[in-house]
């Protein structure tokens, strides 16, 4: 009798399981195949907290925004210009053509892949001007691959517009 119901057990907890495992995998083939079927040449990548592309201004315009004040919260729309190549945990995003924006994500809660690099993006969050010390210049370096040489040529702190994203969306 004792054999008969665990076996009758491990039959339920067999059962129960498989079914599980087919929902799931009919749930991601169907996800699969609908942004496949509607998006296939503007495919978007959504990395952090959920946001939109609307009334999002051109990365340009935040030189212009920081010299009214300190810091702001808003959505901007750019091309990444590097990634960190260890985890992708920090991009560098052109302003201008002498000029870029540091960019880091809230709380290292996601991070974006490592080939970003030249991709559209729309991301949501916080600039600010910053000063970033010698060390924390060097560390950036480092996960950006520089040489050894390169990274010692760096001896003073810079200050550099940051943005601390929420939110983020790599079209492409």
């Amino acid at each position: 009798m004792k054999i008969t119901f665990k076996l009758l057990l491990i039959l339920f907890c067999f059962v129960s399981l498989s079914a599980c495992n087919t929902d799931n995998k009919e749930k991601n083939t169907t996800e699969v195949n609908s942004m496949s079927e509607t998006d296939t040449d503007n495919k978007e990548e959504k990395y952090g907290a959920e946001i939109t592309l609307e009334n999002a201004i051109a990365v340009s315009e935040i030189p212009a925004l920081l010299a009214k004040q300190d810091s702001a919260e808003l959505k901007v729309i750019g091309k990444i210009g590097e990634c960190c190549q260890k985890k992708g945990c920090w991009m560098k995003v052109p302003i201008s053509d002498n000029q870029e924006m540091f960019v880091r994500f809230k709380d290292y809660g996601f991070f974006v892949p490592m080939d970003s690099e030249g991709k559209e993006i729309v991301m949501e969050g916080k600039v600010k001007k910053e000063v970033i010390s010698v060390a924390q210049l060097r560390h950036y370096a480092e996960d950006a691959g520089k040489t050894k040489e390169e990274i010692e040529k760096i001896t003073e702190d810079e200050v550099k517009i940051s943005f601390m994203a929420t939110g983020v969306i790599i079209k492409g």
